[in-house]
């Protein structure tokens, strides 16, 4: 053997037992009869991500998600929370992952040249709701927002765009703070 392949061989074996720890990590915490939601004064992001995608992917209520996670927790490895948000704080995880995705549409938008803005409303129990898209020249279409409104006016739909283009205004303003702060 030479030099090169006994430094390869040390390495697949530090590679394998860093692999091998991670493993035995994993496997302690499904030992573990609580999982950690809470740490540091704030919810760990895969509870925060598992909030989100309940809600906005998947149609489970604000109302009813906790009990969803609990079930399927419990259930499937026996587990349980150590702790779960208020309603209050999942109001604000979904505020707050409007605002990513209104990040995410902003930087799209700023990428295109062109884009065509499209609209569509519904009403459900005599309740208006107007959705906006805009799609791009090669034909990726993102939400700018599905809003409630109180009626289905030119004046009503033209406010409530114009709101929803000031909401991603907001986030250039936002985006522009941090940017300085952490200068």
């Amino acid at each position: 053997m030479n030099l090169h392949q006994i430094e390869q061989l040390k390495h697949d074996i530090a590679k394998k037992t860093t692999e091998l720890k991670d493993l035995e990590e994993l496997h302690h915490s499904y030992d573990l009869p609580e999982v950690t939601t809470f740490c540091d004064g704030k919810f760990t992001n895969e509870i925060r991500h598992t909030i989100m995608a309940l809600v906005l992917e998947h149609g489970v209520s604000q109302k009813k998600v906790n009990d969803v996670i609990t079930t399927v927790l419990t259930n499937l490895s026996g587990q349980t929370l150590s702790r779960l948000p208020s309603t209050g704080v999942k109001s604000r995880l979904l505020i707050e992952a409007r605002r990513v995705a209104n990040q995410h549409t902003l930087e799209e938008l700023l990428k295109e040249q062109t884009f065509t803005v499209h609209q569509d409303g519904t009403t459900k129990h005599h309740i208006h709701f107007q959705g906006y898209q805009v799609t791009s020249s090669e034909g990726k279409t993102l939400t700018l927002g599905l809003n409630e409104i109180s009626d289905g006016t030119g004046q009503t739909i033209f406010n409530n765009f114009e709101s929803l283009l000031n909401e991603l205004a907001e986030c250039i303003e936002h985006k522009n703070k941090r940017e300085n702060w952490e200068k």
